[in-house]
């Protein structure tokens, strides 16, 4: 049977069983103890929520929006597998998230260079390992595909959780709503109007002509997300600091996680999928808690906003979606009689910028020119 959420943005939502039961178990769980973004609450109070109310939101939107397609047009022969199939993998898009998110990549790229290791890798592990036998080998295989953006038999499907095309997926429409009221930045999307009023045309999701303000404003949104919350100055260098900490604790064999027979470190969870599934955010209590010196004088210089300039701060780049390109040369939209319509010239050039993408200064007086921008 299926289960109501009551979500803090989305309200009360319905939930299948088959999705249910992937909640309930224990891996799915531990996403309660990942905060959705990751430093920023250390600035921003608000930002309290988790992967896990993200995760459901993601799910139920793309339930949404791929029962629209199905009943708005019955012709793509959309069926209740395909339903499933893709709910499924909007709720573990994010199944493989370490401990403070994002920094807990960078803390891996840092510790063990040789890897090119992702969140994404590391969702494939878990749900070939821990869901493989339940859902079944073949929309298992579906689901992994799915979440890295490759194409399927149904291309516009896989869109709804991992849009390459333009970035239009229902996760990103949850965590920019989700994010921006947790937050309180007042913007936002509506997502309601652009997953509502969408249609496929020629396998790819598409909009009505009128939505092009709407979808424009969700551009807007994504590159205020990140230059004023995700990449705020204090953030970042909240992030280095909690970064370093990490690393110092990791060196002095903080952080023990239990494979079975031995222990491993924070930096060699990720070689065994059971061992990473003990990682959290309480890591932070871990090393508050530890007699270790070079622990104990890094941790109070963190708790206590000791905040050193770092030199080598990691630049970030804060753009609209697609790097240097306009977005909007991305989305397609359709007539009233349902034909392709480009975007007119002169509407395109009142509402967008000259440039796309911008460094984000780590100061507030650092000023970068245009020449300045690498990738």
């Amino acid at each position: 049977m299926s289960k109501f959420f009551n979500d803090s943005v989305l309200g009360r939502i319905e939930i299948p069983d088959y999705c249910v039961k992937i909640i309930d178990t224990s891996a799915f769980q531990r996403l309660r103890y990942l905060k959705q973004l990751g430093c920023t609450y250390f600035v921003f109070h608000g930002a309290t929520h988790t992967r896990f109310e993200h995760s459901i939101g993601v799910c139920w939107l793309a339930g949404e929006w791929i029962k629209h397609l199905m009943n708005k047009q019955p012709e793509l022969e959309i069926t209740q597998n395909d339903v499933k199939l893709i709910q499924i993998s909007s709720l573990l898009h994010d199944i493989g998230h370490g401990p403070y998110s994002h920094t807990f990549e960078r803390f891996i790229r840092k510790t063990r260079p040789e890897l090119n290791y992702n969140h994404e890798e590391m969702s494939m592990h878990i749900i070939k390992n821990i869901y493989g036998s339940a859902i079944g080998h073949e929309t298992c295989q579906q689901v992994c595909e799915i979440i890295l953006g490759k194409p399927i038999d149904k291309p516009y499907l896989g869109h709804i959780v991992h849009n390459t095309i333009n970035g239009l997926d229902a996760d990103k429409l949850d965590y920019f709503t989700r994010d921006s009221q947790c937050t309180s930045f007042k913007i936002g999307c509506d997502w309601q109007r652009i997953v509502y009023e969408s249609r496929v045309i020629n396998n790819e999701i598409v909009f009505p002509y009128k939505l092009v303000g709407d979808i424009w404003n969700l551009y807007q949104t994504r590159f205020r997300l990140y230059r004023d919350l995700y990449f705020h100055k204090t953030v970042r260098k909240i992030e280095d600091q909690l970064l370093n900490l990490m690393i110092i604790s990791d060196k002095a064999n903080v952080f023990k996680f239990s494979t079975g027979l031995t222990f491993v470190n924070l930096a060699h969870s990720i070689d065994d999928v059971e061992s990473f599934l003990h990682t959290q955010d309480d890591i932070i209590g871990q090393m508050e808690r530890s007699q270790d010196v070079n622990v104990q004088s890094a941790f109070h210089d963190f708790v206590n906003r000791n905040i050193q300039e770092n030199p080598d701060v990691e630049q970030r780049v804060a753009h609209y979606g697609m790097l240097k390109e306009n977005p909007m040369t991305m989305v397609k939209f359709f007539d009233r009689e349902g034909k392709i319509k480009s975007i007119e010239p002169d509407v395109l050039a009142s509402m967008c910028p000259s440039r796309f993408m911008m460094l984000v200064p780590s100061r507030p007086h650092t000023i970068h020119k245009d020449t300045d921008i690498k990738i």
